[in-house]
């Protein structure tokens, strides 16, 4: 899959494929998985910080 792939190799790409993929709700290949675990990383170090 190659949001995965994004994900471990080219984050730039990724945030610009996922944000592209939510913005035009194309979720049939969206990497919900890793797209929680950023936005809990955020919202892990708004509370720290």
């Amino acid at each position: 899959m190659l949001e995965k792939f994004l994900y471990d190799r080219e984050f730039t790409a990724w945030i610009k494929l996922t944000t592209h993929q939510l913005k035009n709700k194309s979720f049939e290949h969206f990497d919900l998985e890793n797209l929680i675990d950023e936005v809990e990383c955020l919202i892990s170090e708004q509370k720290m910080g």
